[in-house]
């Protein structure tokens, strides 16, 4: 009956380790304030006042695949985002980057759900538009 015991809580620890801990890290370079990953899923959800695309994504909402996507946020008064990157899985945590300024993001085969609320690019705006996205990414960068 003992050995039973242990291998059932052998087995439930190995289970529980497998599923928190990353068996394989998405982030190949992180120099300082650049980081640079590949395949991985990626979370933004903030306020910028610039993005790019080269899929016909200006505003609004758009679900599907973006071969080339960016975000770019400036020092300017409430723009910041705050990024969120996993590898597979929301249990395969890989960095959290909260309250970010000055920074771009670039997406490169970008698979999900985009969202920003810029519309017109002409209108002045006092404060930036909210932007979402919940995508999967082939290269993903971020300096």
């Amino acid at each position: 009956m003992d050995i039973e015991k242990a291998g059932v809580i052998i087995t439930l620890t190995i289970l529980v380790s497998v599923s928190i801990i990353p068996l394989g890290s998405a982030i190949t370079f992180h120099d300082s304030d650049e980081y640079y990953f590949e395949n991985a899923n990626i979370l933004i959800l903030g306020r910028c006042s610039t993005i790019t695309s080269t899929d016909g994504w200006l505003s609004g909402i758009f679900i599907g695949k973006q071969q080339y996507a960016g975000i770019a946020v400036h020092e300017a008064v409430l723009e910041r985002v705050h990024i969120i990157i996993f590898n597979e899985s929301i249990f395969n945590y890989s960095k959290s980057l909260p309250n970010m300024q000055d920074i771009s993001v670039f997406m490169n085969n970008a698979d999900g759900f985009f969202f920003w609320g810029g519309g017109n690019p002409h209108h002045l705006r006092l404060i930036p538009p909210i932007i979402l996205i919940k995508c999967h990414a082939g290269k993903i960068w971020i300096y």
